[in-house]
Parts: structure tokens; sequence; C-alpha cells
């Protein structure tokens, strides 16, 4: 035995007993389970089951995948001309093709290793990781047509419901509030996406939920009053109002403009057609009522965001505080024994700075639509 237990084999001893020790190894070797064959990640294989129609079995070759940049070199490379060997007749489907599947890598590597950050002569550098520069490739990929198309619109909303996913609010409008050693690098995706849609109100309304994402976790960073701006431009637009009214409230309660979130959050509440949005006016509501010294206030606000969405825990648990603090400890109880114990919904307040992320399943299904035709 050598030190730390371990056996240390000789490379001395009998021919015998070598011939022995090979047999004893091929015999381990051949008793083995095979493994399995490493799935192959090649990217255009893939790309090309993709724009066949086999979307789901593409993406989950590439589920469990952690190092995006040889899918991200290879698309780069070779996929413009296999765009362009479709010819006049399926061009734009494979182009189509092509950006959807590097935005659907995209999202699978969002959360994981979208970008790095490093200081450089006192000032952070951004590197950007293979993830984003799938999703900004495509984009460059449908902007490299003459004109907007409608299935090009379809991308830009997807899109965004990947950069929401990422939580990422430097990938959407760069780096304005914070100096950066790299400004060259930036991606700017919205302005890219501005310039072929202008007119599109949810876009403008992401601006906002950009400079948003910079108040967490402090609420009176640098980007406040621009997020302030976005949103009340939009306070009125019958599209996006409501939860331009409800993310206005949302800031200024975290800020404590109590007098200044009511008011928007009224507003929300009476324009919206959406649980999500409503359910956060009234779960915000609550929270200013509380604050207030409000609690029967607070109570049927929290109700009421309940009756947008049962059981959702934020405002469950908040309710439940409310009606334990004036004795009604059974009720209370009881309200937080279901939202555990029953299937839940998707709590939107836990997923309220994922942006346009809770759409993705809609958009990601139209652009698959679109490829199959």
């Amino acid at each position: 035995m050598c030190p730390g237990g371990k056996t240390r084999y000789d490379a001395g001893g009998s021919p015998m007993q070598k011939v022995s020790l090979v047999v004893a190894i091929l015999v381990a070797l051949l008793a083995a389970p095979a493994r399995p064959l490493a799935r192959s990640t090649a990217a255009m294989p893939l790309l090309e089951r993709y724009a066949s129609g086999d979307f789901d079995a593409a993406v989950a070759a590439i589920a469990s995948i952690t190092d995006f940049g040889p899918i991200y070199k290879e698309l780069k490379a070779k996929a413009p001309h296999w765009i362009e060997a479709g010819g006049d007749a399926d061009r734009e489907r494979r182009r189509l093709a092509a950006a959807t599947f590097a935005m659907e890598a995209a999202r699978i590597g969002a959360n994981t290793n979208w970008k790095e950050v490093r200081m450089f002569m006192r000032l952070e550098n951004i590197y950007w990781r293979p993830p984003a520069q799938l999703l900004e490739w495509g984009c460059q990929l449908m902007r490299d047509t003459p004109a907007p198309t409608p299935a090009e619109h379809a991308w830009q909303m997807a899109a965004l419901s990947v950069a929401g996913h990422a939580e990422d609010y430097e990938f959407l409008v760069g780096s304005p509030w914070a100096g950066r050693a790299n400004k060259k690098d930036e991606i700017l995706h919205l302005e890219h996406a501005i310039a072929r849609f202008p007119k599109d109100r949810r876009l403008l309304l992401a601006q906002g939920i950009a400079a948003e994402l910079r108040l967490y976790p402090r609420p009176l960073n640098s980007g406040l009053k621009d997020a302030q701006r976005i949103f009340e431009n939009l306070r009125d637009d019958p599209g996006v109002g409501a939860e331009a009214n409800m993310r206005f409230g949302a800031i200024a309660v975290r800020a404590g403009q109590f007098a200044n979130a009511l008011p928007a959050l009224s507003a929300a509440i009476a324009a919206s057609h959406d649980p999500f949005v409503t359910y956060l006016a009234y779960l915000f509501t609550g929270q200013v009522r509380e604050r207030q010294g409000d609690p029967k206030g607070a109570e049927a606000a929290y109700r009421s965001a309940l009756a947008a969405i049962p059981r959702a825990q934020s405002a469950t648990f908040s309710l439940a505080a409310v009606l334990a603090a004036r004795g009604a400890r059974a009720e209370a109880a009881s309200l937080v024994s279901d939202a555990i114990a029953s299937q839940r919904p998707v709590d939107p307040w836990r997923v309220y700075g994922d942006g346009d992320d809770r759409f993705w399943e809609t958009r990601i299904a139209d652009l698959r639509r679109e490829i199959r035709r």
C-alpha cells in the first residue's frame, strides 16, 4: 500500500502475472456498460432540423449546453450561406429559422452565461457572452432586409421576451447611468428594434422597464427619473397604458412617493384587462395602504389582487399578515395553507423583473408557425 491507503501496482513481476493483469483489465472493460454516444451539438445539423419543423428535438439537443461559443461561431460562419442556398423561394423563411434558432439558444443560456463584467482602468468593462451574442446576431440577421416585415416584428417581440428573461438592462439600452471603459461594445438592442418599428409602444415601454431594472436594489438609483418619464409618457396609451401606470406606481411606492403612486395604480386598475397588471396594481396599493396605517384599505386591496389571481403567494401572505394582526388568525392560517398546498399559479411579483418574458410561449409559438409555412 502507498501513502494514503491506495494500492500501488509494480511494473515488475513475472510474465504470467502481467498476462493475468491484462486479461483482468480486458474482462473489466468488456463487462462495463457502454457509454452512450455524445449527442451532437453541431449548429448546422440542428438548424436544419429546426427549420424542418422539428423544433422541440432541436431545442432539446442544446438544453444542457453551458458553452454556446461553438454554436455562435458556427452559425455566424455558415448560416448566411445556408440561407442563400434556399434561393428566392425559401430565403426569408430560412432567415427567420436561423434567427429564431439562435434566439432559442440564447434563452437557454440567458440566466447562466449572459455577460461578464471586469474592472479595467478604474472603470468596468462588459464582455458579452455567447448567449447574448446569439440574440444580437439574430437581430442583425433580421435587420439585413431592406424593409421591416411582420415576421421580423414577431421576431423582435420574442427577442424582447428573451431579453426580459435575462433581466439585463444594459443589453437593451446600454450604460447611460454608469461609466464603462468599452462603450463601443454596447449592444443597444432596443435602439435597433425601435429604429425598425418606431410606432410599437411595447418597445417604448421596454425602455422604461430597462431603466426600472436599474433601480434594484436601490430605488433612488440613477435611472428613476428616466423610468418615470417613459412610463408617464405612455400612461394614456390604450395598448400599454395600464402597465405603464402600474410600473410608474410601483417605482413610486419603492421610492416612498405614495402621493404619486396611488393615482397611477388606480388608473392601472381602471384600464387593465390583464390579470398580471391588475394583480400587481392591487398588491402595490395594499402596500401603500399598510404604510399609511390603513389596514382595512390594505385588506381590501389584497383581496382584490387575489380575485385577479387566486392563491398567488405575495398577496396571500400580505393579506394573512393583515388578518393575523387584527386577530383573524384562523382565516390567515387557512389562506396560507391553501396557497402552499394547492397547485399555485406563477406569482406576478416573482416575475415582475422579467419584463415581457411572460409572453414567451405565445410569441415563440407564433414564430414557429411562421417557419412551418
